[in-house]
């Protein structure tokens, strides 16, 4: 699955100190011609790292670097 996103859309991976607490990517939403416009982002904070407010300032970093590719997530 990684590899298939890869070829498209990047993934984030939040880390600290070498262990990961956090990831996101965005694939595609379906596979026919109509919706190669769309996409799905998913993201994962494990449950220890939640509410620290780390996460969020990097994902709003990760949109800014996605739009400047001239994607759109809505």
């Amino acid at each position: 699955m990684i590899e298939k996103t890869l070829k498209k859309y990047p993934y984030l991976v939040a880390e600290e100190n070498g262990e990961i607490f956090g990831y996101a990517y965005v694939s595609t939403y379906d596979d026919r011609e109509a919706y190669n416009w769309a996409a799905e982002l998913s993201v994962y904070v494990a449950s220890e790292s939640r509410g620290r407010g780390e996460v969020a300032p990097s994902m709003m970093n990760w949109n800014c670097l996605l739009n400047s590719k001239a994607l759109s997530i809505f």
